[in-house]
């Protein structure tokens, strides 16, 4: 890059004549419908736009400056130009003001990834770090090669600690996004299937993964699930300072007990010779582990024991991680939010655990990106569900008919395949009528989100 992070943002803020004579980094946006006056607008090169195409724009609402890279700055106006900062990659430029801006602060920061659970744990973390004073937590998704540097310059004086979700479709992924945040913390939740396709091998996908930890910076401490031998052996490879969670004897945050209770759940776990019982408001196969996983991170960043239990207690799931909306006779479980086949067996199990003698309706959508290995897992989905003996089983998307096609092998119940959410909302009254409690589940853009919203309109 052509001009250093530091001198790109005094020039933005300081030198355009606009009044403004501090550098606040919140006000650097990649998006032209939120640009405001004052705001540095970056423009990013997707797949499906150019953000190069809204500069006229973000400056007739008064953007105090703008990058560009070299190829569109040449064809703009000489007039704009002068509110104008040229790169080599806009992209680049962002993610260094970022890294940047983070290296300027004396916040203790930790990331987490792993194949399912990382929101859960993200705010079941925020709720504990509520506690304890101003924070940052990742808002919605934003856990990419975009999202993090959005949530990195965020960053204010004020904040005491923060927590940081990574994803990853690709291999050095997670790599890059450490480097670029430098987390004080480094969690890795699970391994799984989820976005195998993407990476074509579960040895890619596992080694991605790793790079949380393979890739921490040597003075962080890294917290991991003791449970998985596989994750188990690359920590103790890594000189770091090290806590595990899990359910084995031998993890640092252990899970003692679970039980629910009319209320959710009552989790029992065990750290540092103490023993604490958490009173949740919710419930759900996987509570009681990424608790613990919350609590380890928790306890990694420095935060006082006192405020794990009462933050914890404070925790909600966020929209559509079985999420239950009860009426008179009828209840939705939205779990709409996404799935993988982790999380889709998740979900069940605790489906059965909590509601064993419902009268349920499974209404389940695709999991993609699976690749070569979609079949074998909607299958196995299917025999889950069966085992579950609901009334019936709609299906919805295209790889989810491996899932009715392997149900339709118990001829005592009603299933029915989908080819998208419009044709299942078109047959809502039908389907409502078939049973009590409805399990909605599939990967966000098969949209079953829809369906919950007009089930859920047309039960009040």
């Amino acid at each position: 890059m052509e001009q250093s992070p530091e001198k790109i943002l005094k020039k933005s803020f300081i030198s355009q004549g606009s009044g403004i004579r501090s550098i606040d980094p919140t006000r650097v946006s990649t998006d032209s419908r939120e640009i405001k006056p004052g705001d540095l607008f970056v423009p990013i090169v997707g797949d499906k736009f150019d953000g190069h195409d809204f500069i006229s724009n973000v400056i007739s609402k008064g953007a105090s400056s703008f990058l560009s890279n070299h190829g569109c700055w040449k064809k703009l106006d000489k007039n704009i130009k002068k509110s104008g900062i040229e790169v080599t990659d806009t992209l680049l430029a962002y993610q260094e003001i970022a890294q940047y801006w983070r290296q300027r602060s004396r916040i203790k920061l930790a990331a987490i990834t792993g194949s399912s659970g990382k929101t859960t744990v993200k705010e079941l973390v925020s709720c504990i770090l509520s506690e304890s004073g101003p924070y940052l937590a990742t808002e919605g998704s934003f856990n990419n090669e975009i999202g993090v540097p959005k949530t990195l310059l965020k960053i204010n004086h004020q904040h005491q600690a923060g927590i940081l979700e990574f994803g990853a479709r690709h291999e050095k992924d997670i790599e890059f996004l450490v480097e670029l945040a430098q987390p004080n913390v480094c969690c890795i939740l699970n391994i799984g299937n989820a976005h195998l396709g993407e990476f074509g091998s579960i040895e890619k996908l596992r080694k991605t993964k790793l790079e949380m930890i393979n890739y921490a910076d040597p003075e962080a401490t890294i917290v991991y699930l003791n449970d998985d031998p596989l994750i188990c052996e690359a920590a103790r490879l890594i000189p770091n300072r090290a806590i595990s969670f899990g359910t084995e004897n031998d993890a640092n945050v252990k899970v003692t007990a679970k039980k629910q209770t009319e209320r959710g759940m009552d989790i029992d776990l065990s750290y540092q010779s103490d023993e604490l019982t958490l009173s949740m408001s919710t419930s759900h196969t996987s509570l009681p582990i990424n608790c613990a996983a919350a609590a380890a991170i928790a306890l990694a960043l420095g935060i006082d024991p006192k405020f794990i239990k009462k933050g914890l207690e404070k925790f909600e799931p966020p929209e559509g991680r079985f999420s239950i909306h009860r009426f008179n006779t009828k209840m939705i479980v939205d779990d709409a939010y996404n799935a993988n086949p982790e999380s889709m067996k998740s979900g069940m199990s605790s489906l059965h655990e909590h509601f064993p003698d419902a009268k349920k309706v499974l209404v389940l959508g695709d999991m993609l990106e699976l690749g070569e290995t979609s079949k074998s897992e909607h299958e196995k989905i299917g025999k889950i569900a069966l085992e579950l003996n609901p009334l019936a089983i709609y299906t919805v998307g295209k790889e989810s008919s491996w899932i009715s096609n392997y149900a339709r092998s118990n001829n005592k119940i009603t299933v029915e395949h989908y080819s998208n959410c419009s044709s299942l909302l078109a047959e809502i009254d039908n389907i409502l009528a078939s049973g009590d409690l409805f399990y909605v589940k599939g990967s966000n853009s098969i949209k079953l989100k829809d369906f919950v919203n007009k089930a859920v309109e047309k039960l009040k």
